[in-house]
């Protein structure tokens, strides 16, 4: 009997491995400062592009805790390419739903928050894109995030 538990458990652990359907490329978090986010504060990432033909999802990353006292948070996404051309996108994240419930992934008082920013996007050249977001609400500091991240990867297909 504990041999076919044990039998059951490894084929269990490697079918959960196999279901993975992306390759992770970058994936790195900064920590702000205090556990607050100032409209005149950027989070920035550098990545660089060794292959202008693959195919690239990026995900914004959030934590806060549940003391956040908004339900979204409003994000201004700027992509700086290698020769010097910039693009600006607003994103706006929902963090609860109306009754209040967190939709993230929540551990004890910290929340955990993966947004799709670009799906399925390729970067025209090779070199160094630098990466920056800025929060966008109507209050100047912003209390209780903790961690920005940003998690680049190639979709298997």
């Amino acid at each position: 009997m504990n041999k076919c538990l044990c039998c059951m458990f490894f084929i269990a652990f490697f079918t959960l491995i196999s279901c993975n359907n992306e390759e992770v490329v970058f994936n790195n978090y900064m920590d702000l400062p205090g556990a607050s986010w100032s409209h005149k504060d950027s989070v920035a990432f550098d990545w660089e592009v060794t292959d202008s033909t693959a195919i690239y999802d990026l995900t914004f990353q959030l934590r806060t805790t549940t003391s956040y006292k908004w339900s979204n948070i409003y994000i201004f996404s700027d992509i700086f390419f290698p020769n010097g051309k910039a693009r600006r996108d607003t994103f706006e994240f929902y963090l609860a739903d109306p009754k209040g419930q967190w939709l993230g992934d929540k551990s004890g008082l910290i929340i955990d928050y993966k947004y799709p920013l670009y799906k399925k996007i390729r970067f025209p050249e090779k070199g160094i894109y630098k990466f920056t977001f800025h929060q966008a609400m109507r209050d100047s500091v912003l209390h209780e995030l903790m961690n920005v991240g940003m998690k680049v990867t190639k979709p298997i297909q």
